[in-house]
C-alpha cells in the first residue's frame, strides 16, 4: 500500500470481522420479523427505492443513505444473467468539499464494485468487467462490451442476488427522462462520485455528447471533451471545478417503448463510458469511508468555486413510466451547469495511473427464510512474498477465487491470513520486508460464506460440495493462475500456482438465520355467565393478571424496538473497499 494511501475505516479481516458478520446475522434474522423493509429482493416497479442524504459543514461529509432499489421499473435477469436486485441500506460519507489533485490519482480500471451512486439509487461501476477479462484498456475489454447484452430497459443489472448490487456502466436512461434530458442542453446532475465531485448525464455544455480528448482528438483545457477518467475540469456554473459524465447513447423522451436488453448500447467511441479513474483525493481531517482514496498533498487545490453551496439533495418520486414520461423529483437535485464553460488552466489527464485497488464490500444479508454456509480453506502460491501483497492485490485475489463458482461473488470472501510458505504469519510489513528474500511463497488462508436461498442446491451440504468442487478444479486446472496474472497487479504477475495448491475443506459451518416466531396463545372465551358469579378475589385475580400482561407487552414492545434500533445502527454499513 503506497504511503499516499488514506488510512480510514478498515475492513478486520480477522475473529472480530467474523464475529461482527454472525451478529449482524443474528440481528438481521430477528429484525426481519418485526422491523420492515429492511433488506430483500427489490419490487421491479421501483417502489422499493430508498434514498437520502445529509452534509455535515463541519465535518466537511455528505452522508448518503440508500439501498440501491432502483426508483423505476426494471427488468430482473437478462440473457445469462440470472441476478435480481437486492435492496440494503448503506452508507456513503463522501468529502463535502472535494479537493482536485491530478497527482493523486487513483486508477479505477481494475476496480470493481460501487465508485459512484446515482439519485435513483442504482450504483454507478467502473468500466471493469472483472478479473476474467481483465483491465479495462479499451471498448474490448470494457463492462459495456462484455455484459451489455445483460443491461436492462434503464441501463442497469445486479451482480448478485443476495446483495445490494444493482448497477450501470452506461447512461441511466430512465434516471435521464424523470429528470427532464434533452437533446439540446446540459444533462442533469444523476449523482454524485465517492470522490465527491458531481456525476452527470451524457451530455456537456450546449448539449454536446461528450467524449474523451483521446477520441475526439481535442485538446484538454482547451474544446469540449473529458479526460480519460471521463472528467471535465473547467468553472461551468454549478459551483464546482470538475465533474465526471455517464458517456455513450440513451434512450431519448420520444421512445415509445423500453426495450430489453439496452437499445442502443454505446459504442466504442464512448468508452471508458463511466469514471475510468478518480481526480479527487480525501482531504485532511475528513474521515470518509471511501478509504481507497489518495490523501490529499499539500498542492491539492479546491474543487469547487465561489458560487457552491453545501445542500443535501433529495429523495426522487417513484419512476412508474421508467424510460417513457415519468412524475417530477420529489426536490430538485443540484442544477446542471448553465454558464458556458471558462478556459481550464489544467494540463490533459493521461489516463489512470495509480495501482487498482478492490472493491467495496458488504457481508451478504439474508432473507427471513435463509441459511448461512462458511467454511475456510487455503490457497497456495509461489513466486510471490507476504511482503508485498498490497490491499490492491488482495482484492484481485478475492475477485480471481471468485470466479471459480457461480454460486460465489468477491462479497462471500474474506481474506484471513496471509504467511509466507514457512507458515510464519505477517504482523509487521517492516520485519516482513527484511525476510522477503527468504520466502519461496505465500499461504492465503481465507472463508467463504454463501447464503442458501432460492438456489437449486437441497440443502447446505449439497452447496458446500458444489462450491468446494467446483473451486478445486478452477485452481488446479489454472484458471486461477490465469486470473491472477490478468489482474493487472505487477506482484501477481509472477505468482505460480501448482496443482497441489488448493487444500480443500472438508466441514463447514451452517447457520440458520431463519427466524422463529413465539408462539401466540388462544384467547380464552368469554363466558359472560360465569362473570356474575365472580367474587372479590377472583377480581383481584383477574386485575394481577392484567397488570402482568400489560407488563410484558411493554417489555416486548422495548425488546422489539431496541432489536430494530440495534439492527438498523448494524446495517449503516461505512462502504470500505479492504
Amino acid at each position: 500500500m503506497t504511503s499516499g494511501m488514506h488510512r480510514g475505516p478498515r475492513a478486520d479481516h480477522g475473529t472480530g470481522a467474523r464475529v461482527r458478520r454472525r451478529l449482524t446475522q443474528a440481528g438481521l434474522s430477528f429484525a426481519l420479523v418485526v422491523c420492515p423493509s429492511m433488506a430483500g429482493l427489490c419490487e421491479t416497479d421501483g417502489s422499493s427505492y430508498s434514498y437520502s442524504e445529509t452534509v455535515d459543514t463541519a465535518a466537511g461529509l455528505r452522508s448518503i443513505t440508500v439501498n440501491h432499489c432502483p426508483n423505476h421499473v426494471f427488468t430482473n435477469a437478462i440473457g445469462d444473467n440470472p441476478n435480481k436486485a437486492y435492496g440494503d441500506d448503506t452508507s456513503y460519507d463522501i468529502p463535502l468539499y472535494p479537493l482536485y489533485d491530478e497527482s493523486k490519482q487513483l486508477d479505477l480500471s481494475s476496480k470493481g464494485g460501487s465508485v459512484g451512486v446515482t439519485f435513483a439509487g442504482e450504483m454507478i461501476f467502473s468500466p471493469f468487467a472483472g478479473p476474467n477479462i481483465g483491465t479495462a484498456t479499451g471498448y474490448s475489454t470494457s463492462a459495456t462490451a462484455n455484459e451489455g447484452d445483460t443491461f436492462d430497459e434503464c441501463g442497469g443489472h445486479s451482480s448478485t442476488s443476495s446483495s445490494a448490487s444493482y448497477h450501470i456502466h452506461v447512461p441511466p436512461s430512465c434516471l435521464l427522462t424523470q429528470l427532464g434530458q434533452t437533446d439540446s442542453a446540459h444533462s442533469p446532475q444523476i449523482g454524485w462520485a465517492l470522490d465527491g465531485f458531481p456525476v452527470y448525464g451524457p451530455r456537456g455544455p450546449s448539449g454536446v455528447m461528450m467524449q474523451t480528448c483521446t477520441v475526439t482528438g481535442g485538446t484538454y483545457g482547451t474544446d469540449v471533451c473529458t479526460d480519460d477518467c471521463a472528467g471535465y475540469y473547467a468553472d461551468t456554473g454549478d459551483g464546482y471545478v470538475y465533474r465526471y459524465y455517464v458517456l455513450g447513447d440513451y434512450h431519448s423522451l420520444t421512445d415509445d417503448s423500453c426495450e430489453t436488453p439496452t437499445n442502443p448500447l454505446p459504442g466504442a467511441e464512448y468508452f471508458p463510458f463511466t469514471m475510468n479513474c478518480f481526480n479527487g483525493c480525501m482531504p485532511s481531517g475528513v474521515d470518509g469511508s471511501y478509504s481507497s482514496l489518495n490523501d490529499c498533498s499539500s498542492s491539492s487545490e479546491s474543487g469547487t468555486t465561489d458560487i457552491f453551496s453545501a445542500a443535501a439533495v433529495d429523495a426522487l418520486a417513484q419512476n412508474k413510466e421508467s424510460c417513457l414520461a415519468a412524475p417530477s423529483p420529489t426536490a430538485s437535485p443540484v442544477k446542471a451547469p448553465t454558464v458556458a464553460p471558462g478556459s481550464p488552466t489544467k494540463a490533459p489527464v493521461k489516463g489512470p495511473t495509480a495501482a487498482p485497488v478492490n472493491a467495496p464490500t458488504k457481508a451478504p444479508t439474508a432473507s427471513a427464510t435463509t441459511t448461512s454456509v462458511s467454511w475456510s480453506t487455503t490457497v497456495s502460491m509461489t513466486g510471490v512474498s507476504a511482503a508485498d501483497i498490497t490491499a490492491a492485490d488482495e482484492a484481485s485475489i478475492i475477485d480471481s477465487i471468485a470466479g471459480g463458482s457461480d454460486e460465489v461473488t468477491a462479497d462471500d470472501i474474506t481474506i484471513t491470513s496471509i504467511t509466507d510458505s514457512t507458515s510464519r504469519r505477517i504482523r509487521s510489513r517492516a520485519r516482513a520486508r527484511a525476510r522477503s528474500l527468504l520466502a519461496t511463497g505465500v499461504d492465503v488462508e481465507y472463508e467463504t460464506t454463501v447464503v442458501l436461498e432460492e438456489t437449486s442446491y437441497a440443502d447446505a451440504d449439497a452447496l458446500f460440495t458444489a462450491v468446494t468442487t467446483d473451486t478445486e478444479t478452477y485452481v488446479t486446472s489454472g484458471d486461477f493462475e490465469t486470473a491472477l496474472q490478468a489482474s493487472g497487479s505487477t506482484t501477481l504477475a509472477a505468482a505460480d500456482v501448482s496443482e497441489d495448491s488448493f487444500t480443500a475443506p472438508t466441514t463447514y459451518t451452517s447457520v440458520d438465520l431463519s427466524p422463529t416466531s413465539a408462539p401466540t396463545a388462544a384467547p380464552a372465551e368469554d363466558d359472560h355467565a360465569d362473570h356474575d358469579d365472580h367474587d372479590h378475589d377472583d377480581d383481584d385475580a383477574d386485575a394481577a393478571g392484567s397488570d402482568s400482561t400489560v407488563l410484558i407487552v411493554v417489555v416486548l414492545v422495548v425488546v422489539v424496538l431496541g432489536g430494530c434500533a440495534y439492527f438498523m445502527m448494524g446495517k449503516k454499513k461505512q462502504v470500505s473497499p479492504e
